[in-house]
């Protein structure tokens, strides 16, 4: 296969996935970081902050709201 096409295998696997919302049932629709639409590599849509005002990464999250890194 060539890589293009084995890339769009990959999204297309992916939106398949449990998004792993921290609490569905809560309404906590923020994602943590091992969740299938955490940097998810798609088309750049234009919106440069989240819902909250949070800016989105180069590489965003799927979603209204966008993960912040955690500083050690």
């Amino acid at each position: 296969m060539v890589p293009q096409v084995l890339h769009l295998n990959y999204l297309r696997n992916k939106r398949n996935l449990d998004p792993l919302f921290k609490n569905r049932y809560t309404n906590n629709l923020r994602i943590f970081d091992n969740s299938p639409a955490h940097e998810f590599p798609g088309a750049d849509v234009g919106v440069t902050n989240d819902i909250l005002g949070t800016p989105r990464t180069p590489v965003f999250d799927l979603g209204a709201y966008q993960s912040v890194p955690v500083s050690n």
